[in-house]
């Protein structure tokens, strides 16, 4: 008999590929960029550790790219706060599942209509 807990993984990370995560702040959009990548492995990076790989900054938007590594099977949603002139995407599982496997998440941040000036952006994962 095969085992299904790989293709229930597959099956999962393929959904989750084009799905835009929800948050409760209206101007924010959360998207997955790119299938879980395997990190089983990876002793070099700490687990909930966002790596930003690019972020434009403009009067009317923020985008930000980003990858973290967890256990796989999660979703994710986020809030943030402006700080002077920073600004602070805090990200959480949004939902109760997790598997035994360990994955990258690549996501793009999107945010428009914030109420002030920002010249630096802040990813951190909400404890």
């Amino acid at each position: 008999m095969l085992n299904k807990y790989p293709l229930v993984i597959i099956s999962v990370l393929l959904l989750c590929l084009f799905i835009q995560c929800k948050s409760s702040q209206d101007n924010i959009s959360l998207t997955i960029t790119g299938p879980c990548d395997d990190a089983l492995f990876d002793s070099l990076h700490k687990r909930l550790t966002p790596y930003i790989k690019s972020k434009s900054i403009t009067d009317s938007e923020i985008v930000v790219n980003f990858k973290f590594k967890d256990d796989c099977c999660q979703e994710f949603g986020g809030r943030y706060t402006i700080n002077q002139d920073s600004l602070i995407f805090a990200f959480k599982q949004t939902n109760n599942e997790s598997c035994s496997c360990i994955c990258w998440y690549r996501y793009k941040l999107k945010i428009t209509d914030f109420t002030a000036p920002v010249k630096y952006v802040i990813v951190r994962a909400s404890h």
